[in-house]
């Protein structure tokens, strides 16, 4: 399972695939779209601000954003929203976040768990 800063180095760089994607033309037919893709979004500014808006850049942003404080819930959240075909150069990114965030589940049942029954012996040992 990878930490949280292995996935937040990794979405850094995820980030500009991401953006290309989603400036590129659905029908991939055209090499003119393509390139003008490329060219442009190598001209945007990476951000990992907490934009409002519900556009690709908007959730790729907040998408950064959560992951630099530490929320990678909302992030993967909002990248639910995009479609299948800009994710795609991230499958393996969204695999990781959701096997850590699984992962992480997994602990907090267990410590709760924990808890519950040494709880539950401490007030067996007092009756």
């Amino acid at each position: 399972i990878n930490s949280h800063q292995q996935l937040l180095d990794r979405y850094c760089i995820l980030e500009n695939a991401l953006r290309e994607t989603a400036m590129t033309p659905k029908s991939t037919d055209s090499l003119w779209g393509n390139l003008l893709a490329k060219m442009f979004s190598s001209l945007l500014i990476r951000e990992q601000i907490s934009r409002s808006g519900t556009s690709l850049n908007d959730r790729i942003s907040r998408a950064g954003f959560s992951m630099k404080y530490g929320d990678l819930d909302s992030a993967l959240n909002e990248l639910n929203y995009l479609d299948e075909d800009i994710l795609y150069p991230a499958q393996d990114w969204l695999n990781s976040a959701r096997q850590r965030l699984l992962g992480l589940s997994a602990i907090k049942l267990i410590k709760s768990e924990l808890l519950s029954r040494s709880i539950k012996m401490v007030d067996n040992e007092e009756e």
